[in-house]
């Protein structure tokens, strides 16, 4: 691995609340995924993680605004990860995968892209080598 690979972050942006999820809601679930990368970071500084929520300032003010819908977001979100990532650690703290998880996750299969779930960030240290070698294999090919 000459320059670092890619690793997108899916994680519950409006939670249980659906719907329902307000300005709030949604900057805590962003806040939490955002303090687990921080630790994800440490246990496999090899890698560059993307995680939605640490860019989620002006996708929110579109999407309250109604200039950019949830399908708009889904699209970039699975753009960016075929385009840009290797693997897709979905974190589920509370063991729930919400709707925009489950594409994701559904679009990294269709790609042919790893998955892992983790619901901690410490239990990233379980798939670390799992991961690392899946890297270092596709970048040999």
């Amino acid at each position: 691995m000459d320059q670092k690979d890619r690793a997108y972050v899916s994680h519950s942006i409006r939670g249980k609340l659906g719907n329902n999820a307000t300005p709030e809601s949604m900057a805590k679930n962003n806040r939490i995924a955002h303090e687990a990368v921080l630790l994800m970071r440490l246990v496999i500084p090899e890698i560059d993680f993307y995680v939605p929520g640490e860019h989620d300032e002006i996708i929110s003010l579109l999407y309250e605004d109604g200039r950019l819908g949830e399908k708009d977001i889904m699209w970039a979100d699975c753009e960016l990860i075929k385009r840009t990532c290797k693997v897709l650690i979905a974190f589920t703290p509370d063991g729930f995968i919400s709707g925009g998880m489950r594409i994701e996750i559904d679009f990294a299969h269709e790609h042919n892209i790893s998955t892992f779930v983790i619901h901690s960030p410490e239990e990233l240290e379980d798939y670390r080598s799992e991961i690392l070698e899946y890297l270092r294999k596709g970048s040999n090919e």
